[in-house]
């Protein structure tokens, strides 16, 4: 049994709560199934952040809250972040939790000089996104969902990067072996996102 600690980073409008769920639930309904088991942090309510090792795998999940205000549960998360790397603990931040591995990994947050992102998109891998596992058995352009106003200015130093498109060119990127961030919202449906 794979054990997986989700990192809530923030709440759901409340009209998005009562007809699609909260960020958890998202996550929990697109990855759940046999050989999961689930822990959820609260880390945007200052729930302390378990060690490392006691999970197989980490997520951040998205907010409404912006990194380019960073607040103090942000820096103790932004650390626990690079803490994973070191301790190889697979990472995939979501959103949010992209932008907080951009801010960790030393790039500034930003809001995006390109509007807003929002809808049913498209990424392209780039080639070392097409060799990376996360996106393993994907064609090269894939349609996603998306809802951001903020983005990773620059790709962080010793960073490589993923995947992009035109209104954000760092839509995926990789640290090391273990660090993994999408501006994108994998775990949504299309449905959700109507």
């Amino acid at each position: 049994m794979k054990r997986v600690l989700l990192l809530k980073a923030g709440d759901a409008a409340p009209a998005v709560k009562v007809s699609a769920g909260d960020y958890d639930r998202w996550f929990l309904e697109s990855l759940g199934g046999a050989g999961y088991h689930f822990s959820v942090v609260h880390a945007h309510l200052g729930q302390k952040l378990p060690d490392p090792r006691a999970h197989d795998a980490v997520i951040m999940t998205g907010s409404p809250k912006s990194v380019a205000e960073l607040t103090p549960w942000m820096r103790v998360a932004a650390d626990y972040l690079l803490e994973l790397g070191e301790k190889k603990v697979p990472f995939l931040g979501v959103c949010f939790g992209h932008q907080l591995l951009g801010h960790a990994l030393g790039s500034r947050v930003v809001k995006n000089p390109r509007g807003r992102e929002i809808g049913t998109i498209e990424v392209e891998l780039t080639d070392e996104g097409r060799a990376d596992r996360l996106f393993e058995g994907l064609s090269p352009r894939f349609t996603v969902q998306a809802t951001h106003e903020d983005i990773v200015d620059v790709l962080p130093a010793s960073t490589q990067l993923l995947a992009g498109n035109s209104l954000c060119s760092l839509q995926a990127i990789a640290s090391g072996k273990y660090l993994r961030g999408v501006q994108f919202h994998p775990e949504l449906a299309s449905g959700t996102m109507k």
